[in-house]
């Protein structure tokens, strides 16, 4: 008797349980966070840590809900060709397809040009946050002919990411104040071939540029047109050097490459070559860029568009704010400052206190 009352206990038990946990998958929303590229590199590993923030904060809310990252790694699997994207854009989909979330965050251009733009525009039952694209939301569509886009769509939030040219205006005078050697008032913006420096030159031709007479490069294709171009450069009238787009220069195939491979020059090899071979002094447009080397960054912070992404994301789960509602899409705002001191003392250039401290603060300060 007492072994048949066990029995049933335990029997009754598990049915308790499997019901919890079934009520509890029903319930639990489920978030899927698409990126671009991968967690070699710094921009990816950035914006996570700006995810991971914002988690730690809406945990405390006591909220059941589920996440899953992916990564196209669209920096080491060449995206050249609609047909390079082919294998990586459905082995996301069928990620997303079997994970079955309720909203898609989206980093980068790669994510929405190949997987969410083609698939998840006005898609019933899921909501799409976008984040860290310099395109425009009309580039974002369905198909090349299709009216539904990014600007239209019902379901999709995000911000846009745009480089802070005040800032960077800024950056520029205190430079000069500190060193008063520095002269000319051209800006010269090098433009490699990918996608995103294209955008961003684009997007910088039309901005107010004060005093500063703006200017950008030829697309540079390769490593050794990119070196031709830095050393015909005339360094009596050019100011400032600003570098965006360098990891798409292409290096000469080598005996044993296989035929459709391309090599790209190392972004590392990029920078210390580049600051060893001209004087005019250079600004890079992400902060990631002094981490490769470059004396001076001012960009975007990827850990405050990651934290702005997972909010919005919640949003669409949980109860939209008034703001949201009226502003879909927004504008990045935040920015940061980083700092390579090596690169900065073999230039012997000065630079504000204040700079390094904002860029030790935000562990962006490389020495």
């Amino acid at each position: 008797m007492r072994s048949l009352l066990y029995r049933t206990s335990m029997l009754i038990f598990l049915i308790v349980t499997v019901l919890l946990v079934v009520l509890n998958s029903a319930r639990q929303k489920r978030i899927f966070i698409l990126h671009s590229y991968n967690t070699d590199y710094a921009w990816t590993r950035e914006l996570n840590k700006g995810i991971e923030k914002a988690m730690q904060k809406f945990s405390e809310a006591h909220i059941n809900y589920d996440v899953r990252f992916y990564y196209m790694n669209a920096k080491n699997i060449p995206f050249e060709t609609e047909q390079d994207a082919r294998g990586p854009a459905r082995q996301a989909v069928q990620a997303i397809m079997q994970y079955k979330p309720d909203t898609i965050i989206a980093f980068d251009d790669v994510a929405q040009q190949y997987v969410i733009a083609p698939r998840y525009i006005n898609k019933p039952g899921i909501s799409v946050v976008f984040s860290g694209v310099n395109g425009d939301e009309t580039s974002y569509c369905a198909s090349p002919k299709s009216r539904a886009c990014y600007d239209t769509a019902k379901n999709v939030f995000g911000t846009l990411e745009r480089i802070p040219v005040e800032s960077v205006i800024d950056i520029m005078h205190l430079l000069q104040a500190e060193n008063p050697s520095l002269q000319g008032g051209r800006v010269h913006f090098l433009l490699d071939s990918s996608t995103t420096a294209g955008q961003d030159a684009n997007f910088l031709k039309n901005q107010d540029w004060q005093e500063y007479h703006f200017e950008s490069s030829e697309v540079l294709e390769t490593f050794d047109a990119w070196k031709n171009h830095i050393q015909l450069l005339d360094e009596n009238q050019i100011g400032f050097l600003l570098v965006d787009g360098y990891r798409k220069l292409k290096m000469p195939p080598m005996a044993d490459q296989p035929p459709n491979e391309i090599l790209y020059a190392n972004p590392r090899a990029v920078a210390e070559w580049t600051e060893q071979h001209t004087k005019i002094p250079i600004v890079g447009l992400n902060a990631f860029s002094s981490e490769d080397g470059f004396m001076l960054s001012v960009g975007v912070s990827p850990i405050a568009l990651g934290m702005k992404a997972f909010d919005k994301s919640t949003q669409t789960l949980f109860g939209y704010s008034q703001k949201l509602i009226d502003k879909p899409i927004d504008i990045s705002n935040q920015y940061i400052v980083a700092v390579n001191e090596s690169a900065m003392n073999n230039r012997g250039l000065r630079i504000p206190n204040m700079l390094k401290v904002f860029a030790r603060a935000t562990d962006n300060y490389y020495e």
